[in-house]
């Protein structure tokens, strides 16, 4: 039996928190991405559309989005199975992928 290596657990511990602000960026600039292209999307849409208005349709769209990922840290922090879910799931690894 091996003898407890707090040098080897901390590395690890901090493999697992890099791994977890690495997704979070990676899903954040994805949600951002998302986020730009609808707002283009609506410009085209609607052309005339006040500069008020468009704000506030910006800022719904990032309130949801902070309501849909705003705990994942802590989530991911706890089961780090979820981390290579999150990443099969948004497509974070596709380099080029599309939002």
């Amino acid at each position: 039996m091996r003898p407890f290596e707090p040098e080897a657990r901390a590395d690890s511990d901090q493999a697992a928190v890099a791994g977890v602000s690495e997704t979070l960026a990676s899903l954040w600039n994805w949600a951002a991405a998302v986020r730009e292209a609808e707002m283009r999307r609506l410009e085209n849409r609607v052309p005339g559309l006040r500069a008020g208005a468009r704000n506030e349709v910006d800022r719904a769209i990032q309130r949801v989005v902070e309501g849909l990922f705003g705990d994942l840290g802590a989530r991911l922090s706890r089961d780090a199975a979820l981390i290579d879910a999150v990443h099969v799931l948004f497509a974070l690894d596709t380099p080029g992928g599309k939002p």
